[in-house]
């Protein structure tokens, strides 16, 4: 929302193209759910090591983006109940110290 639409949210797991670019940026074997990435054109950057990256584009975005924000609810996944999972108070809380805690960098050779 901050980004005017500038950074486009893929989940882990259901997206055909989430898929498809794990594939092509991370190493075979490497289990890229372990935290939230950030990927621009210098490379995939994990958790803490994606926060400055996240916020230059939120930047970038404020001033270039093209107003359409992504619908949130495409990323979020549904429980047995239609309860969106990713509001949890809990997996909120969780997800936040993992960012903290954790942090990796796959540059792009360019």
């Amino acid at each position: 929302m901050l980004s005017r639409g500038w950074i486009r949210a893929a989940g882990h797991y259901y997206s055909r193209a989430a898929k498809e670019t794990k594939e092509m940026i991370f190493p075979a074997g490497y289990d890229a759910t372990k935290m939230f990435w950030l990927i621009n054109r210098s490379g995939a950057h994990g958790a803490r090591s994606g926060l400055l990256p996240l916020a230059k584009e939120i930047l970038v975005g404020i001033f270039r983006g093209s107003g359409k924000v992504n619908d949130i609810e495409a990323v979020c996944e549904y429980d047995k109940t239609n309860n969106m999972s990713c509001y949890t108070l809990t997996d909120v809380l969780k997800r936040i110290a993992g960012t903290l805690r954790k942090g990796t960098t796959f540059r792009f050779n360019t």
